[in-house]
This record gives structure tokens, sequence and C-alpha cells, in this order.
């Protein structure tokens, strides 16, 4: 299964969305809602995809198919010395607003790395509030149900040593 595959299953939409950010974390209107026991201003979005949590595990744990999900990011790309996804792994995000006409560079570094189940990883740049961003994957179904969450973090955040 590809990425391309991946959004066609979920009808093309990006998963998360915070509507009052206009940097564009999320399609406008895609339905992130804020759910209890997450800080402030976090969203969490979920959808049911029709193939087995290993096949959609694929597609996330592949940096090159985030900009899938994220209507703001351009590109990820590993920081040397990493090569692929693993616990502390770093990698770079490049992200463009829609809206506000701008683009940043977010550091980035996996948090939580449990396959199949959840991947999360920690971003931060220069002058904006970090973040983690949160893949959970869950058999439903006869498919998957996968929950994209945005915690918007109070303070910076060291990559484990």
């Amino acid at each position: 299964m590809t990425g391309a595959s991946l959004r066609h299953t979920t009808g093309n939409r990006t998963l998360c969305s915070n509507n009052a950010n206009s940097d564009g974390y999320g399609a406008p209107g895609s339905g992130g809602r804020a759910q209890a026991g997450l800080p402030d201003g976090s969203i969490s979005e979920g959808i049911w995809i029709d193939a087995p949590v290993d096949r959609v595990w694929e597609v996330i744990n592949d940096i090159d198919n985030l900009p899938g999900f994220f209507e703001s990011l351009l590109s990820a790309e590993w920081i040397a010395p990493y090569t692929g996804t693993r616990l502390g792994a770093r990698f770079l995000e490049v992200h463009e607003s829609p809206r506000a006409s701008r683009r940043w560079i977010e550091t980035s570094h996996i948090v939580e790395f449990a396959p199949p189940d959840r991947i999360a990883w920690a971003s931060q740049s220069e002058g904006r509030q970090p973040t983690l961003c949160r893949f959970t994957l869950e058999p439903h179904n006869e498919g998957t149900q996968l929950t994209q969450t945005i915690e918007f973090l109070p303070a910076r955040i060291e990559p484990p040593v």
C-alpha cells in the first residue's frame, strides 16, 4: 500500500485540522476535535481505513508519506545519521502555510515508537509552540481505526540522548 492509496482510502483528506490555526496544520473543516485530557488547542481525529493495521503502518512509518496527512507539510527528510524510523530518530519538516503565505522548518524527533500500534514525534521551530503528533492504529471491523492527535506542548523539549 502506498501513501497515495491510503490517501485515496481516506477520501484524500487531511486527518487533523485546527481551524483556528492559520498555519494549516490540517485541512479546514476536516473535523479535528478537541478531546478531554488533551492540552488546550490540541486536536484529535480518527478515521476507519479498509486495510489491515500492518498495511496502514507501512504508510504511516514512512516519512515520505507525511505530506499527505498535513496540509502545510511540503516535505520531510531524515537528519544524518538517521535513515529510518526508530525511537530518537530526527528529521526536518518543511512547511508552507496555505493561508498565511509563509514557510518554516521544524526539527522533529521520534519520542514513541511501538510498531505497528503507535508512533509519535515532537516538533519545534524558532518562534513556534512545540507540538507532539501521534498516530495510533487499532484493528477495527476488519480494517484499521487510525487516530491522529496533535498536542500543543507548553515548553521546548529535548530529544532523547
